[in-house]
């Protein structure tokens, strides 16, 4: 691989001798997040699930038709094009085997119908909260906006804790330079900063320790009662008892909140251990202590996770699907705790 790619720079003089047409005729494109959800003309708007992939292949025959064929898309507009043949004149796309046409300066918007599945022009409507752009979730989607750590300090039994956890969540890893704002729930409250933030929130520490969160705690799905975490219909208890969350702001709604809590400081301490690719919402254990530093759970286990819904609701199913199999060995606590407060 090192010397057909990278000897005499190879590589490099194979790029240089491409060139990617800025608007080709045609598209292939695949996407999971909305937040790259564009390709030349294309752009979809809506997936049909959270946690599917959206594909298309798109052709313009430069005589003002489009042919597409999509999988897992529910919306999607296309730029109108002089040299495609689409500029300001009708339009007519053949998508999926319907037919939607547009006259001449009408948006070439459509979306799928959720009863009967045909496309339909203009965009889809939706009452409360809705997927959208950039606020999709997973939970670190968060770390592409500006961002706001404010922990917990209304409790002094968790207060180290939860500025420890807000300080790590905030440096991301190593090998990365970022500095993040990181302020006590008291400090957030003295300087008279507005719940509507114009950064996303990511609050550490329960209703019970962090006045900003006990503030939204109402209009959240995920909670924390005593020694228990309570979630929909479900009341989880636990060693190092936790929950992560992503939403979108119950006072902004087109900025993000995130909120890692515990019933105890070391239930969100223990969030520390969970690896990068998490979804949009988990609640854990100690059971996912040998995920620290790591891509995925591995070993570990957790005890309900998932995507919320294009609704922002509770999925159907949130339990860990493999949390009662028997997966290769956890490394020790040791080893995947090397640091307790």
């Amino acid at each position: 691989m090192w010397q057909t790619t990278y000897e005499d720079l190879r590589g490099a003089h194979w790029l240089l001798d491409h060139v990617r047409a800025a608007r080709p005729s045609e598209i292939k494109f695949r996407t999971m997040r909305l937040r790259d959800a564009d390709d030349g003309w294309v752009h979809v708007d809506e997936l049909l699930a959270p946690d599917a992939w959206g594909e298309l292949h798109a052709k313009a025959d430069g005589r003002g038709r489009l042919t597409v064929t999509t999988s897992g898309i529910a919306a999607l507009h296309f730029d109108r094009e002089a040299e495609l043949g689409t500029g300001r004149g009708v339009v007519a796309i053949h998508i999926d085997g319907t037919r939607v046409v547009f006259q001449a300066g009408e948006d070439l918007v459509v979306h799928r119908d959720a009863v009967s599945a045909a496309w339909l022009p203009g965009s889809p409507k939706h009452e409360g909260l809705w997927k959208h752009g950039a606020l999709t979730g997973p939970i670190r989607d968060s770390f592409h906006e500006p961002l706001l750590f404010v922990y917990g300090a209304s409790d002094p039994s968790e207060t180290r804790a939860n500025e420890e956890v807000a300080r790590q969540w905030a440096a991301i890893r190593w090998g990365v330079t970022v500095e993040y704002p990181v302020m006590s729930d008291v400090e957030f409250l003295a300087r008279k900063e507005p719940l509507a933030n114009d950064r996303a929130l990511f609050l550490v520490g329960s209703s019970r320790s962090n006045q900003v969160v006990r503030a939204l705690d109402s209009r959240l799905p995920i909670h924390v009662d005593g020694d228990a975490i309570v979630m929909g219909g479900a009341r989880y208890t636990g060693r190092e008892l936790g929950a992560a969350f992503i939403r979108p702001n119950p006072e902004r709604p087109d900025r993000y909140v995130v909120v890692v809590m515990g019933t105890s400081a070391l239930g969100t301490w223990r969030s520390l251990s969970l690896p990068d690719l998490i979804p949009d919402f988990v609640v854990y254990d100690a059971g996912v202590a040998s995920a620290r530093g790591q891509m995925i759970l591995g070993s570990a286990t957790v005890r309900a996770a998932g995507f919320f819904t294009n609704a922002w609701a509770l999925p159907e199913t949130v339990s860990d699907p493999l949390a009662t199999t028997t997966r290769r060995a956890a490394r020790t606590e040791y080893e995947a705790t090397p640091y307790l407060p």
